[in-house]
């Protein structure tokens, strides 16, 4: 009975040992695919609907801080923060964006005239995409 419990215990742990292998073979697997994952058409998507909704604080939320301040300075003298914002939204949401570099950390668009683009810079933030500047096309 005693021999019967100590294989049915080296089975149980077998099992488990296999199950964690698998498991970190799929986790490196998927941080290897992670690149060809990324959906920057979605993440731009959701930048334009948090720039619409006008909410300074959604905006902050999804850009660093030196791509907040950057938006900014964008605005008038005579406008309004949260009216900028939205102007700003509905006006990017017009552009076509071709995306020139994705990586697992960065990416990297443009819109406008192909001779003289404005680029659009995201990067990873931890678990997130954040907006982090813009530079106009010269």
């Amino acid at each position: 009975m005693k021999r019967i419990i100590n294989c049915i215990s080296l089975s149980a742990c077998l099992v488990l040992l296999l199950i964690g292998c698998y498991s970190s073979q799929s986790e490196s697997s998927q941080a290897r695919n992670n690149s060809a994952n990324i959906k920057p058409e979605a993440i731009w998507e959701n930048f334009l609907l948090v720039l619409q909704s006008g909410n300074p604080e959604k905006v902050r939320a999804v850009s660093t801080e030196e791509g907040f301040k950057l938006l900014l300075r964008l605005q008038a003298s005579f406008e309004d923060k949260s009216e900028m914002l939205k102007r700003l939204g509905r006006s990017w949401s017009q552009d076509k964006i071709r995306w020139i570099n994705i990586s697992e950390k960065k990416l990297i668009g443009t819109k406008g005239p192909p001779v003289k683009p404005s680029g659009i810079y995201f990067i990873k933030d931890g678990k997130a995409w954040k907006f982090d500047r813009f530079s106009p096309g010269r």
